[in-house]
């Protein structure tokens, strides 16, 4: 339940706290659940204005990790560095700096950070401009715990690549990540399916931790992905369930998008079965819905940015629930539009939902 790009909209949500940018800013729901206050505007000391700090956000629990994908470290241009932030460090609700990470192999160009996920212990991040083997925007995703290398160490204890990365000529693997538990989830929506034809069907890869070790488990493209559909440019894992989007894709209307949901033990022991593909009730051609998705218990939050309800590209979100019309059913429970709607907003093109909060 992470999200990026998100000086367009939500960044982070937990039940207490979330985060949004433009710069970073802290807000607490301590007066009511649907009534937010500012608890403080973060800022790094000697941050370059074209770093990008706030790209990429996410929150759980005490903790809070920002990214600067484009963030140049030594002179290496656009390599990427994420910041980790403790709500009491420096004081009550201070959410002062603890650490700042960056990959143990950075290169120029590798935009380290263009999406990030905090569970727990377990920081995941995406770097799907990195050059695993020579392959350009290959792409590469880390993953670091907390007491690796040390207690409160935040160390990497895994670098990922696609097995098939060369398959591709720039399939920006992690380009979306998403971690829950012993499972994380990468996306590669410029994925191609044969060598030297560039189609971005795109795919999503699956992974489970044993002990210190991150597993490949299973790639996963659905049958019916098309050329251009893009799937896998949003992602998330939540329990025993997997949701990533193909905003391209013209289920309902030709680049309206849709959206699709696994289950983990759906035909076999972590299989990861397809449930099934959906998409909203109101799409229309180019509404491009899936630019990014979450999904939370029984409930899915999907956004559709480009939608014209009230103008050009006001935007409109999408909630999916597990029971809706009926068991099992994942179905459209209900759509929504910013209070203050206008053409050009983008509302939804970064979403998140935690609970009963979107």
């Amino acid at each position: 339940m992470k999200k990026r790009h998100t000086q367009v909209f939500l960044g982070a949500l937990t039940k207490q706290f979330f985060l949004s940018f433009l710069g970073i800013y802290m807000f607490s729901t301590l007066v009511q659940a649907q009534s937010f206050s500012e608890i403080k505007n973060i800022g790094v000391s000697g941050m370059p204005t074209n770093a990008n700090l706030g790209w990429a956000v996410d929150v759980d629990g005490d903790f809070a990790v920002a990214a600067a994908y484009r963030d140049d470290i030594g002179g290496t241009f656009d390599a990427g560095r994420i910041f980790l932030f403790g709500r009491d460090v420096g004081g009550v609700d201070n959410w002062g700096l603890i650490r700042i990470i960056q990959a143990s192999d950075a290169a120029a160009s590798d935009r380290f950070g263009t999406s990030i996920e905090i569970d727990g212990d377990y920081i995941i991040v995406g770097a799907p401009d990195a050059d695993p083997a020579g392959n350009s925007a290959g792409g590469k995703a880390y993953i670091y715990y907390r007491n690796e290398g040390g207690t409160d160490n935040w160390g990497q204890q895994a670098s990922l690549t696609a097995f098939d990365q060369a398959l591709s000529t720039t399939p920006k693997f992690g380009d979306d990540v998403a971690i829950n538990g012993d499972w994380a989830v990468i996306g590669a929506p410029q994925h191609d399916q044969a060598p030297g034809v560039v189609d971005n069907t795109g795919a999503i890869y699956v992974y489970q931790r044993t002990g210190t070790t991150w597993n490949f488990v299973k790639q996963i493209i659905p049958a019916d992905v098309l050329a251009l559909d893009k799937f896998g440019t949003a992602v998330d894992i939540d329990g025993d369930y997997i949701v990533a989007s193909s905003p391209s894709a013209g289920l309902a209307a030709p680049n309206g998008g849709a959206f699709y949901i696994f289950e983990r033990n759906l035909g076999g022991s972590n299989n990861w079965g397809l449930i099934g593909r959906r998409s909203g009730s109101t799409i229309v051609a180019d509404d491009a819905l899936g630019n990014d998705i979450a999904i939370s218990g029984d409930n899915i939050i999907v956004g559709a940015h480009k939608a014209d309800d009230f103008g050009t590209s006001s935007g409109t979100a999408y909630i999916f629930s597990r029971n809706t019309p009926s068991a099992n059913a994942w179905g459209e429970a209900r759509q929504l539009f910013a209070s203050s709607h206008r053409a050009s907003d983008q509302f939804g093109w970064a979403v998140d939902i935690d609970g009963n909060l979107a």
